[in-house]
Parts: structure tokens; sequence; C-alpha cells
């Protein structure tokens, strides 16, 4: 039997009636601009589920750097034994502290970029500045609490405290990397002409940027290091050092920052924006037959 228009209706609201919804909601979103509860669990869920999956490679990488920084066992070893680690033991992997480690940082990372950009994005603002010291203070506070735990778990020497000119040399760093990775894909992606698409553009941004600062960024990682492990070492010694550790080390950092804050970034956008667009429309759908249906 066909089904009148009244209860096709009422299975799909229409156009008009899912138009009026959102300007409902909008109205009734917060004054200052805060995400409502719906883009508060889209940012924080899309967030969680994507530093989740990179982190167990992030986590490798960045112990072997570490470990291969302080003198304790090659990289190319640390690599191998890590991964071996993770295959016969991977339960007992996620509850290792460097993996936490790494998963709260970029978790928090994450987080902190979806609910500035949500916040910007409700108050008509642009997020390139507020993303960018947002995700900073967030990003550097976490990263230096973890680089200070991985040094003192993965160094040869006795733990002592990282000196200041260390916390100076990972900040830099990560303001670099942070930069790149969050306000600077948006502005450069139209630049990327050999695409036709815009979030083809904006996912080549994402992809290309972080990995290409870590030239610059990789020889303050290795002087914040090599501070901590080598303190005596005169200017010219330390040079020497870090020139002789440059090349694999910005191999290893690369390949860490491309799934870390370029398929990680590509990742938890598209977590985002399908987990966003699913909630908006359940609750349109929902709103709209309530607004169909007469009251009793």
């Amino acid at each position: 039997m066909d089904k009148t228009a009244a209860e096709r209706n009422l299975e799909s609201p229409p156009a008009e009636v899912i138009s009026s919804v959102r300007e409902v909601k909008q109205s009734r979103g917060s004054a200052l601009g805060l995400p409502d509860s719906q883009q508060l669990v889209t940012d924080v869920v899309a967030a969680v589920t994507a530093s989740f999956c990179l982190a167990p490679f992030v986590t490798t990488v960045d112990k072997a750097i570490i470990s291969n920084a302080s003198g304790r066992q090659p990289m190319g070893e640390c690599v191998k034994s890590t991964i071996a680690s993770i295959v016969k033991s991977p339960l007992q992997f996620l509850r290792r502290p460097e993996f936490l480690w790494i998963w709260a940082v970029y978790g928090m990372t994450y987080i902190t970029s979806n609910i500035t950009e949500t916040t910007c994005m409700n108050r008509n603002i642009d997020p390139m500045w507020p993303k960018f010291i947002a995700v900073s203070c967030a990003n550097i506070s976490w990263s230096v609490a973890k680089d200070r735990a991985f040094t003192r778990m993965f160094g040869t020497k006795v733990p002592s405290s990282l000196p200041l000119i260390s916390y100076l040399m990972f900040t830099s760093r990560d303001l670099m990397t942070v930069f790149s990775s969050f306000s600077l894909p948006a502005k450069i992606a139209p630049y990327f002409t050999m695409f036709d698409h815009d979030s083809s553009k904006l996912a080549a941004a994402q992809l290309v940027l972080p990995v290409g600062v870590q030239a610059f960024s990789t020889p303050l990682h290795l002087m914040g290091l090599n501070f901590y492990n080598q303190p005596q070492l005169d200017i010219k010694s330390r040079a020497q050092v870090v020139l002789k550790q440059y090349p694999k080390t910005l191999l290893m950092r690369a390949s860490r920052i491309f799934p870390a804050f370029g398929i990680g970034g590509v990742g938890n956008r598209a977590i985002r924006k399908k987990l966003g667009d699913y909630l908006e429309n359940r609750n349109d759908d929902r709103m709209g037959l309530q607004m169909l249906v007469p009251e009793k």
C-alpha cells in the first residue's frame, strides 16, 4: 500500500523543517560560542580515537630516537625490539607508560585543537591564531613532560632535572611543529593547485607541512637531548654530535610526524566530520518529527 505524503514526512522531515530546526539550535547556542554537548562529544571522540591509532607508531619512534641519542641502544635495534613487544604482547604494550604518555600528549593536543576551532567557528572568528596559542600551550606542556619522562626512562645517566636550555629547545621545536600542523594548513592549502577539490588541497597541506618543518626543528630536538645527556661538551663537540645524528634522526622524526600530525590530522578531521554529520542528521530528524507531529 502506498504511503500518504503525511506518513512520508513523518519518516523524513522536509528540507524547510530541517532548516528551521538548525536555526532554532543555533539560536539556543552558548552566548560565549562554546561547544554544545553534541559538538563536545564529537570533538573529544575524534581526538581520542585518532590519537589512540597513531600512538603505537609514535611511541616506537620516540623511544628509538631518545635511546639512540643517549647511547643506550642503536635506533634500529630499539625499533625492532619495540615492534616485537607490540606483536608479542599488545595488551601489555597498551599499559606501558611510554604508550600512555604518547596517547595523552596527542589526545590532549587534538582535543584542544578541536574545541578551540569549534568555539571560533561558533563565534565567526578566524581560528588560526587562537588554535596556535591554545594548542601550543597544551602540546608543549604535555610534550615537555613526556620528553622529561622519556629521557629519564631511556637515558643512560642517573635521572636528574632537565637543564633550562633543554626545555627552551624542546619548546621551540614544538612551537614550530604546532604552527605547521594546526595553523598553516588551512592558509597554505589553496596553493596546492594540482588538486581540484578543497578537501584534497587541505589534506595535502596537512600531510606535507608538519613533515617539512622537521628539517629545521630536528637540530633543536638533538641539542635539547645532548645538553641533558652530555652537559660537559663544548660547543664544537656538541655540534659534531648533532651533525652526526642529524640525518637518521631527521628521517625518524619525519616518519614520526607524518602519522602524528599528518595522517593523525587528516584522520581526526575525517572522524570529526563523519561523527558530527551523523549526530547532526539524527538530531535534525528527531526535532523535525517533533515539529511535524501535532500536540494532543
